[in-house]
């Protein structure tokens, strides 16, 4: 008798080790979904994930049986379990919450610049200059709560050129679904932009995108503190500049329906071996509205301060400085030169690309700064 024992004991502990053993190796599954309520084959509670797929849960409780309740789940796909119903796939869930129960606030900040020359309305949106001035590109960080979110980028006037981390382009529009945006840092994987229309590489302000106080965002296994994209649009530029070299004097007019900000002028004096960087700024200028006035040495914390302004992180906003700073002010590889920075409003960025989210961030900012080259005004 004591001899049968021991066998059933020793047969219950090699039953329980190969069914963990084989729980292991099945496949898990995690997402968003819909907890819903089938009338069929007596009725029964399945779940339908944002991607489409059907899961019916072997081990819901009472507390989540709600038709059409949004939930988070994580679960074990039991390929081992056939159930009645002629749906779906079995699902033994190891966690499971009301979404609506664990709302997520997360803030989202973006920065871009687009280029282009003073009378011609094909702009390039980027973050990245070009070797030839330094750097450009939009770049779009997240604080707040640990979060999954998808986004999708839409170009109204243009269309996408790149992006990162890589997705495909699809009738101007980008698309990243299940961004994850956390404190830590997992594995990384290295992605590099394509070259094109002569660009700082990624790679050399990578570093600088990555150092800010923002989310880790985690894509397919790529992790970067940044979400980039760029693109062509048409844009055209009715900002007006005069210039007074012999009185060191410019004149700036808005021609647009909308007031524009953060108006700068820069430019260079002295010899090529001395150079003095100058500008002019004009904090907003309503429409059809001029004002002008002399150069003066070049403020050091032009954009840091109207990034701060409008409510962007100080570390996103010196990582901008970092990148722009130099392309907009000092252009060290050609003589005679000026360029023209403003900044549109909000509402008119969202016209030319539209961002989309879901979930939906507590707080949006975005910024645009339209940098147009405007030395062939000093000839």
């Amino acid at each position: 008798m004591k001899k049968l024992n021991f066998l059933r004991v020793i047969l219950i502990i090699f039953l329980l080790t190969v069914n963990h053993l084989y729980a292991q190796e099945l496949p898990k599954v995690e997402g968003k979904g819909r907890v819903m309520f089938f009338n069929l084959e007596g009725g029964f509670y399945g779940i339908i994930a944002e991607n489409g797929s059907q899961y019916i849960p072997l081990n819901l409780k009472d507390e989540f049986k709600q038709d059409n309740l949004k939930v988070y789940f994580r679960g074990i796909l039991r390929t081992d379990v056939v159930t009645t119903y002629n749906w779906g796939e079995s699902i033994q869930l190891e966690d499971i919450y009301p979404l609506d129960a664990k709302e997520k606030e997360f803030k989202i900040y973006e920065w871009g610049v687009a280029l282009g020359c003073y009378t011609d309305n094909n702009f390039f949106n980027t973050s990245r200059p070009e070797i030839a001035q330094i750097v450009k590109l939009p770049v779009i960080y997240v604080e707040g709560d640990d979060v999954d979110f998808n986004l999708k980028v839409s170009f109204n006037n243009g269309k996408p050129t790149d992006s990162y981390p890589k997705v495909p382009i699809q009738n101007s529009q980008l698309i990243w679904n299940n961004i994850m945006a956390s404190d830590e840092i997992s594995s990384l994987k290295s992605l590099k932009l394509d070259d094109n229309r002569n660009l700082v590489s990624l790679e050399e302000i990578k570093p600088t995108l990555n150092d800010v106080t923002t989310k880790w965002l985690n894509f397919n296994g790529t992790n970067s503190k940044f979400i980039f994209y760029e693109g062509e649009m048409n844009f055209s530029n009715k900002v007006e500049v005069e210039f007074n070299t012999d009185l060191a004097e410019v004149v700036i007019k808005n021609n647009f329906d909308y007031t524009v900000y953060n108006i700068v002028v820069t430019t260079q004096k002295g010899s090529f071996f001395e150079p003095q960087y100058m500008y002019f700024r004009v904090d907003s200028l309503p429409p059809g509205e001029f004002k002008g006035g002399k150069f003066q040495p070049l403020d050091y914390k032009l954009w840091i301060d109207d990034l701060k302004s409008q409510g962007f992180p100080e570390s996103v906003a010196n990582s901008f400085h970092k990148i722009w700073f130099n392309p907009f002010t000092s252009k060290t590889n050609k003589g005679n030169w000026a360029n023209l920075i403003y900044r549109i409003p909000q509402s008119e960025l969202e016209k030319l690309i539209h961002l989309e989210f879901e979930p939906t961030p507590s707080v949006v900012k975005r910024i645009l700064y339209i940098d147009v080259d405007i030395s062939k005004l000093l000839m």
